[in-house]
């Protein structure tokens, strides 16, 4: 069908804890777009219909140094990005 091709790929990947434990809940999304959603219980994300090019994946949670990557996506391309991310130091 015309137009199925959209220039639009999907990163996935698993967001743990330094202890190497799943992080549920996490906010992930595509700096500067409405893209992302939270990881589930085992973790792991998906987020689907990011335009192709360079974007940068961010992750937040609650009590955790936030991340980002910068990553660059083809068409059609599924990319996994996994995350480790830190408790941020109590001050």
């Amino acid at each position: 069908a015309a137009g199925a091709q959209e220039a639009t790929a999907t990163v996935r990947g698993k967001v743990t804890n330094v202890a190497g434990q799943p992080v549920p809940n996490a906010q992930v999304f595509v700096a500067g777009t409405q893209l992302g959603g939270q990881t589930g219980a085992d973790g792991g994300y998906t987020i689907t219909r990011i335009p192709a090019g360079s974007v940068t994946i961010r992750v937040r949670m609650i009590g955790f140094e936030s991340m980002e990557r910068a990553v660059t996506l083809a068409a059609g391309q599924t990319l996994t990005a996994d995350f480790t991310i830190k408790p941020s130091p109590i001050s």
